[in-house]
């Protein structure tokens, strides 16, 4: 074939590349009963950690469907967590998940969450980190808030 590259191309090399985990889901935006399955921690960009709490949504056109809920942690100084700021994310969660704020010098461990059933927010990302529109099949959906501890 004429239009074709001959093979070996150098100016195309040949790649192996491969999705390194499963996309995750794009569902409708709105509210949905979902329990929390399992956390993590992950370093961000700038040294920071952001904990990454996935959701699995219960019941509906949407049963069984993954969506995580993403919020930044406090930094770390000397091994010791940093204060969270009442703003953040983290704690608005937290507050939600425990039934209330912590007390003077709590802490905010992650068993609050463990297993539980919440009632969240999804929202659909549909730009990137930039603000720059994201393809269709690039966009997914995500926890935007958790609005109240069910069980």
């Amino acid at each position: 074939m004429a239009n074709e590259p001959p093979a070996g191309d150098a100016d195309w090399p040949e790649l192996d590349v491969r999705l390194g985990y499963d996309a995750p889901p794009l569902v409708p935006a709105g509210n949905y009963d979902a329990t929390a399955t399992h956390a993590k921690v992950r370093p961000s960009y700038g040294g920071a950690l952001r904990l990454h709490i996935d959701f699995t949504i219960q019941g509906g056109d949407c049963d069984g469907k993954l969506v995580s809920f993403i919020c930044t942690l406090p930094r770390r100084l000397d091994g010791r967590w940093r204060g969270v700021a009442p703003s953040s994310r983290f704690f608005r969660a937290w507050c939600v998940a425990s039934g209330g704020p912590p007390r003077r010098r709590d802490r905010m461990g992650l068993d609050v969450f463990k297993h539980r059933l919440f009632r969240v927010r999804v929202r659909d990302v549909d730009r990137d980190r930039s603000g720059q529109p994201l393809p269709a099949a690039a966009r997914y959906s995500i926890v935007d808030m958790l609005l109240e501890r069910l069980a």
